[in-house]
């Protein structure tokens, strides 16, 4: 996808009329990565986050540097994994963190009460 990327970026005028001819590769390409991604985020949710957001936003900041024209659509498929990633990592992060210590069921008197 990063090279398909470049190409756009390099050329935007080759890219789009390959596109006209062969239909929306890079849209599809991205969305046949991101689904393999999430089902990697199955067992290894940190990685799965940071290549989400890298399969998100380097195609967009990448195409972003030739044209801005197409740009719409590719900002629309890519910001479904920017959110899935940046939910994945926030999943990872919170996995990583001991769980509260549990309630002991001491009385009521050493709680403090609700106003």
């Amino acid at each position: 996808m990063i090279g398909v990327s470049i190409w756009f970026a390099i050329s935007p005028e080759a890219w789009r009329s390959f596109e006209d001819r062969h239909g929306p590769i890079q849209a599809v390409g991205i969305f046949v990565l991101v689904a393999a991604i999430a089902v990697l985020g199955l067992k290894r949710t940190s990685v799965a986050g940071v290549l989400l957001l890298a399969v998100g936003v380097i195609p967009v900041a990448v195409s972003s540097l030739g044209s801005f024209v197409g740009l719409a659509s590719l900002s629309v498929v890519s910001a479904a994994p920017v959110i899935a990633g940046v939910l994945y990592l926030v999943s990872a992060r919170t996995a990583e963190r001991p769980p509260p210590p549990a309630h002991t069921g001491t009385d009521s008197a050493e709680q403090p009460k609700a106003a």
